[in-house]
């Protein structure tokens, strides 16, 4: 497991087989299989072997040629046969980045590993989307970003290390166009491990 661990981080930059040759596997009571970076307190712990992940999306209307920001907010939606959580592609997002951004995880420390965003077509005026995954109004240290251009609905981030953000720490993703990208929406997944 600690082979296979150790090529799915470096394959997404997420660690150099340098830097998590000493790693020190852990099982803790929960079932979470963690891992310690060296002998040193940095720690990273999945969950069946699953990454977890929350979403944020949005309106994209509000885009011009300016960075609009989104929070973590989620629209509950009932059905008859199963309540369940979906993202709120119609959260019109805020220009000021305090008023939109919010806890993603209320309890829980966690590492952002990467984030792939879908978007409807924005067309070439607005081209290229750019997303950037924030926290506490700060770019993360490396930042994790990606750009979706004109005819292209989707991209994936290539992270190329860690922050930890902590429990109950706001985070919000910053949309930026170099013009009016239209009407339509977005769909941002963000992988973690805590």
């Amino acid at each position: 497991m600690k082979k296979l661990l150790l090529a799915t981080l470096v394959a997404l930059g997420f660690a150099s087989a340098a830097a998590w040759a000493g790693m020190d596997q852990r099982q803790l009571d929960n079932g979470a299989l963690c891992y310690n970076q060296n002998g040193s307190a940095d720690r990273l712990c999945f969950s069946g072997g699953v990454f977890n992940y929350f979403e944020i999306c949005g309106d994209i209307a509000t885009i011009n040629a300016n960075t609009i920001y989104y929070g973590p907010s989620q629209a509950v939606i009932d059905s008859a046969t199963v309540a369940r959580v979906t993202c709120n592609s119609d959260a019109s997002g805020n220009a000021t980045e305090a008023t939109a951004d919010e806890p993603a995880l209320t309890a829980t420390a966690f590492y952002p590993l990467g984030m792939t965003c879908y978007s409807t077509d924005m067309g070439a005026t607005g081209s290229p989307m750019t997303f950037e995954l924030r926290s506490a109004a700060a770019s993360l240290k490396p930042a994790i970003s990606l750009s979706i251009a004109d005819n292209v609905l989707s991209a994936t981030s290539s992270p190329s290390g860690t922050s930890l953000i902590a429990a109950g720490a706001t985070v919000s993703i910053g949309v930026t166009s170099a013009g009016d990208v239209g009407a339509g929406a977005f769909y941002c997944r963000v992988f973690y491990a805590s």
